[in-house]
């Protein structure tokens, strides 16, 4: 590993679908970060554990451990830990982030997924 590799932040996505999955990593890729996958909310818990990754983006529907009980056990590891892992959930990227509204004159939905996910990580 580079030592530009070993600054970069750590974004680890967990999510089923393989396509979604792949453009998720390209995107956090994208906005500067190296990037960790898993299929599957087991794969992930462990992921998290071990790599303490900056970002996990949880995706809505995972399967071996609940997107609902991965989300849990992250938190409740965050706060025992005191690490501030910040977790995305893609089913609350849906809605307008508070971080946007006000600040451009088109609706949330209309901005790009990068632009999203880059405020979402600031």
């Amino acid at each position: 590993m580079s030592a530009e590799q070993k600054r970069r932040r750590l974004a680890l996505i967990v999510e089923h679908d393989i396509w979604l999955r792949l453009a998720l990593a390209n995107l956090f890729d994208e906005i500067g970060f190296a990037v960790a996958t898993a299929s599957n909310g087991f794969g992930g818990l462990q992921k998290a554990i071990q790599l303490q990754p900056e970002v996990v983006v949880i995706g809505s529907s995972l399967p071996e451990v609940s997107s609902s009980q991965l989300t849990h056990e992250l938190r409740t590891l965050r706060h025992r830990s005191g690490l501030g892992t910040l977790l995305i959930l893609t089913s609350e990227l849906l809605g307008p982030l508070p971080q946007l509204q006000g600040q451009h004159k088109d609706p949330p939905l209309e901005h790009p997924l990068v632009e999203r996910f880059a405020v979402a990580v600031q």
